[in-house]
C-alpha cells in the first residue's frame, strides 16, 4: 500500500510494514503494537547509521531523546516516535485498545518517519533520495 518502498532499505521494516498494512482496517490493536516495534527498529537503524553504540539495553524513549539531543532527529520526529511508543504501549497492555482511526494515524506516522529517513539522505537509490507520496492522501 504505502510502505513498499522499504523493501530495499530494511527487510525487517518492509515485512513489518506489509503486516501493518494487512491488518490496518481489521485489527487496530495489533497495528498499534506492531507500529511500536517498527519505530523501535527504525530508531535502532538510525543508531547504526550514525554509529551510536548502546553499551547496555536502552529504552526506546531514551534512545529517541538521545537521537534528538545529538541533532539526528528534530523535535517533530521525536514527538512522532513518542506517539507511536505511547499508543503501542497502550495497545500491548490494555484489552481492546485501539480504533481504525488510531491505526491509520499510526500508519501515517510510520510513513512520515520512514519518508523523513529517506529525505534526510539516510538512504539513497542511485545517488538520489527516494521521492514518495503517502497513498492515503487525496
Amino acid at each position: 500500500m504505502g510502505l513498499d518502498f522499504l523493501e530495499r532499505i530494511s527487510p525487517d521494516l518492509y515485512q513489518l510494514g506489509k503486516e501493518i498494512e494487512r491488518l490496518l482496517f481489521k485489527e487496530p490493536q495489533a497495528v498499534l503494537s506492531k507500529a511500536r516495534i517498527f519505530a523501535e527498529k527504525l530508531a535502532l537503524l538510525l543508531n547504526e547509521k550514525e554509529a551510536i553504540s548502546e553499551v547496555y539495553e536502552v529504552k526506546q524513549v531514551d534512545r529517541v531523546r538521545k537521537l534528538q539531543r545529538k541533532g539526528i532527529i528534530e523535535e517533530e520526529q521525536q514527538r512522532t516516535f513518542d506517539w507511536v511508543r505511547r499508543e503501542g504501549n497502550k495497545a500491548a497492555y490494555e484489552a481492546s485498545y485501539g480504533t481504525v482511526e488510531q491505526a491509520i494515524v499510526a500508519h501515517r506516522h510510520l510513513y512520515d518517519l520512514a519518508g523523513w529517513y529517506l529525505a534526510e539522505g539516510k538512504v539513497f537509490w542511485g545517488g538520489h533520495p527516494l521521492g514518495i507520496k503517502h497513498p492515503l492522501q487525496p
